[in-house]
């Protein structure tokens, strides 16, 4: 009988540990997904999650500057980026999960870097770390696609 009961506290304790250890892991299914700023005056959940995706999707395009050793191998593709949104809201723990080459996966991890503080997500009503992955297309337009390959010059961002 005493060694039930012993046996039984101890699964609390360790059970409850178990559990603390768990929530400091970054969370993949969440209540509440962390957002990019910017859309915290619209009423409604979807309309901030829709915008809140517009408004990253342009400052990520904004600022993603595509590598001049792509444009003149006319090199598309997806890089695929996964980070962390901590539970104050910055990225942390950036990495690449795919590659196309050529300084791609540097150029969308540049912008990583600049991108402003998210809204964190939540947990039980608690701020808690999510893991998140971002596909960064990279495309070049029609009048780089005409030309030959080789020294293309990449026009965009005072070239």
């Amino acid at each position: 009988m005493i060694r039930s009961i012993i046996f039984f506290c101890l699964f609390l304790l360790f059970g409850n540990l178990l559990v603390a250890q768990q929530e400091k892991e970054p969370v993949k299914a969440i209540e509440k997904m962390p957002r990019f700023p910017g859309c915290e005056d619209r009423e409604d959940d979807q309309e901030r999650k829709k915008c809140s995706e517009e408004l990253m999707l342009r400052f990520l395009y904004k600022n993603l500057e595509y590598p001049q050793s792509a444009i003149d191998q006319k090199l598309e593709g997806t890089v695929i980026l996964q980070f962390h949104i901590d539970e104050k809201g910055e990225i942390i723990s950036p990495k690449v999960v795919k590659d196309i080459g050529s300084g791609c996966a540097e150029a969308a991890l540049n912008v990583l870097d600049i991108m402003p503080t998210w809204i964190p997500g939540y947990q039980r009503g608690v701020p808690a770390k999510v893991l998140m992955t971002l596909p960064v297309r990279f495309k070049l337009a029609a009048k780089y696609k005409n030309k030959p390959k080789g020294k293309l010059k990449n026009k965009s961002k005072g070239r």
